[in-house]
This record gives structure tokens, C-alpha cells and sequence, in this order.
């Protein structure tokens, strides 16, 4: 049996890069990045302030660790809600020439209240109410050797002890 402790259940967010992309006829509009077509990561968030600091961290860690030559100039970081589908956080981060770094570009834009009140509608819950609730769960494998489990769950505090 091995033992696991679930931080969190069910992300409730998602989030996603987008970066510019020319159009046929001119100009351009926000796309899919080629280095990063998927999601960046499903976190959760309970309440618009914590959206709002994982959009602005994964925007400054994006802005460094993804390569300037295949980001552009500008992206923007985006959170959506799983369930609804609506955008409850966005940023924009541009390239800065004197700070050799990309820097958040105009305000913060927050959905969370729209996008709550659309949750209700959708599910019958208020999400206001829904918290943290970390839990442990077991995990059966027929073959695996079974070790000497401490109180905490974890054998490799076994032989710290």
C-alpha cells in the first residue's frame, strides 16, 4: 500500500500563455504560443487575491525562464475557471529594453466576481464557502513490497527516527 497526502483535490483554475501572432490580412492577435501550446498549470484559488498572485508569478517566471526570441515582445498571462470557462484573471507583460526584463504592462484584470456568480448559476454552489481540505488517501499495489510505515505514513522517516 502506498500512502499520498492529496494537497489539493480539484484544481479549479487554469492557466495559459498566449503570445502575439500575425494575421493574414495585418496586424496581429493574442494566439497560441508555439513553445507552450497547452496549459502553463491548473492551480487553485479560493479567492480573487490568490488568482491574482499566481497570475503575477507565473508571469514573471514565464518572463524568465521562456526565451525572448521565440516570446516576442509582449505576452499575457491568463486564469480561467474550469467549470465556467471564464476568465477570472489577465496580465500583460512586455519586454523592457532598460530592465533586460519583461515587465507587467497596465492593470490587472479581474473576472473573479463574474466569473463566481456564473459558477452559482452553473453548479447551485456559492464558491465563496469552498476551502481548503487537504485529505489522505491510500493507493493498493498488488506487487509492491510493503514497508514499515511510520505514524506519519512515510518510510523514509522510519529510518530518520
Amino acid at each position: 500500500m502506498i500512502t499520498f497526502i492529496e494537497i489539493a483535490p480539484v484544481a479549479h483554475i487554469r492557466i495559459v500563455l498566449r503570445v502575439p501572432v500575425p494575421l493574414a490580412t495585418g496586424g496581429w492577435t493574442w494566439g497560441v504560443a508555439d513553445i507552450h501550446p497547452d496549459d502553463l498549470a491548473r492551480e487553485w484559488a479560493y479567492t480573487d487575491a490568490e488568482t491574482r498572485s499566481l497570475v503575477h508569478v507565473y508571469g514573471r517566471t514565464i518572463g524568465r525562464v521562456m526565451p525572448r526570441a521565440q516570446m516576442g515582445d509582449r505576452f499575457r498571462i491568463s486564469a480561467f475557471g474550469l467549470v465556467t470557462g471564464l476568465c477570472v484573471g489577465l496580465h500583460e507583460y512586455e519586454w523592457s529594453a532598460e530592465a533586460r526584463e519583461y515587465r507587467p504592462v497596465g492593470e490587472y484584470l479581474s473576472g473573479w466576481r463574474e466569473a463566481v456568480r456564473a459558477y452559482y448559476l452553473k453548479t447551485g454552489e456559492f464558491y465563496e464557502r469552498k476551502q481548503f481540505r487537504a485529505r489522505i488517501g491510500c493507493v493498493e499495489t498488488p506487487h509492491a513490497a510493503r514497508l514499515p510505515m511510520t505514524s506519519l505514513g512515510t518510510p523514509w522517516l522510519a529510518d530518520a527516527a
